[in-house]
């Protein structure tokens, strides 16, 4: 395949992924970018995440500590797309490793230092763009939940909220 064949082939994919979305030509894999949200579920997993108390190494190991809650609607794969969390490598590169610590940023965010912008879009796990207004948590976690009411009440499970369905 000579270079302009390939170079039109890229130049057509990028239209494809940024619409409808589609099959590459060369790989037959699906491809898309997506607009992806903050939303009430990943704040208040952000908020547990950074009351959560770690292992002696930092890292806190989600899967067996967070509340069933957290686990029906796990987030932390996409509050990642906004540098809020760090997930630990894995032995293997088909599952995660379960490990996760919130990042500086995910830190001052969750205690309201600093906004996000509301939108990412991802192609492939990589953030291509930007969009929306900067939000604060209390934002994000919108009219169902009280930011103040979480965090003067916290317990480190979030408990009460156990019952509640996510949007």
């Amino acid at each position: 395949m000579d270079y302009e064949t390939l170079k039109g082939l890229r130049d057509n994919w990028s239209v494809v992924i940024a619409k409808d979305g589609g099959y590459c030509p060369c790989c037959q894999r699906w491809g898309k970018i997506y607009r992806r949200g903050l939303n009430s579920s990943m704040a208040r997993q952000l908020i547990w995440l950074v009351h959560a108390q770690p292992r002696s190494d930092g890292w806190v190991h989600v899967p067996s500590s967070a509340p069933a809650w957290m686990l029906r609607t796990h987030q932390m794969p996409t509050l990642h797309l906004w540098g809020l969390v760090t997930c630990a490598p894995s032995m293997t590169k088909l599952a995660s490793s379960g490990l996760w610590k919130p990042t500086e940023k995910g830190i001052a965010f969750a205690l309201d230092q600093i906004s996000v912008q509301k939108y990412v879009y991802v192609y492939n796990n990589t953030v291509m763009d930007r969009e929306g207004a900067e939000i604060r948590i209390a934002d994000a976690l919108g009219n169902k939940h009280n930011y103040q009411d979480i965090m003067a009440n916290y317990d480190g499970s979030l408990s009460r909220f156990d019952s509640e369905e996510d949007e």
